[in-house]
């Protein structure tokens, strides 16, 4: 019938563009790999497909890679911060990551920063720890979870290394667009983290 070729052109479209988009994260990751840098593998173990289309195993497997990244680079606060992220997605704060105890260590004064051990002090029922980490984040002179600072590091590299079947996305963007475009490609899959959760609850009224 004319609705079942409909549906089947539909199929073929979308498995069409689904393969194109795997086939552009994996020449991206490639090009990101490439500079050698920590930042750059972090950001290489974002786009790729097995890492971002995987489900929940792919999930996992990305938290691992971020994981093994971070070790590489302790002072470096992007790749600390995405790290954590990752890990905060995975386990729901469960447990304080060594990612997260850097970060404490690099950014003190960062509210941001002490979202993680609230989390892990909620989910402890630690009413103790629930209260210092809510006085830091009083305390801090700023809140920063490094969204731009991501997206600028994204943007700078798709202008340099345009990728094959992305560059007319960003080539000729403007700078705060190609942020945006920038961040939608290299921060979505962190930029739903879970450490924010007991604080939601809390100012929510949850018990």
């Amino acid at each position: 019938s004319t609705n079942a070729q409909a549906d089947e052109s539909d199929d073929a479209r979308f498995a069409e563009q689904r393969a194109a988009t795997v086939a552009c994260q994996e020449r991206l990751s490639e090009a990101l790999r490439a500079e050698r840098t920590p930042l750059m593998d972090a950001l290489a173990v974002l786009q790729h497909p097995s890492r971002s289309l995987g489900g929940s195993g792919g999930v996992a497997a990305r938290s691992k890679s971020l994981e093994e990244i971070a070790r590489r680079a302790p002072n470096d606060v992007l790749v600390q911060w995405l790290a954590a992220a990752a890990a905060a997605e995975t386990n729901r704060g469960a447990e304080l990551t060594d990612a997260a105890k850097a970060l404490l260590r690099l950014e003190p004064d960062n509210g941001a920063v002490w979202l993680f051990p609230l989390q892990t002090a909620w989910i402890a029922e630690d009413s103790d720890a629930v209260t210092e980490a809510l006085v830091q984040i009083s305390l801090a002179n700023r809140f920063d979870r490094h969204f731009g600072d991501v997206a600028v590091q994204g943007f700078k590299f798709l202008k340099k290394h345009p990728s094959p079947c992305a560059s007319h996305m960003y080539s000729s963007y403007p700078m705060i667009k190609g942020m945006y475009m920038a961040r939608a490609v290299f921060y979505w899959p962190v930029g739903r983290m879970k450490d924010n959760g007991a604080l939601d609850r809390m100012c929510g009224g949850e018990q």
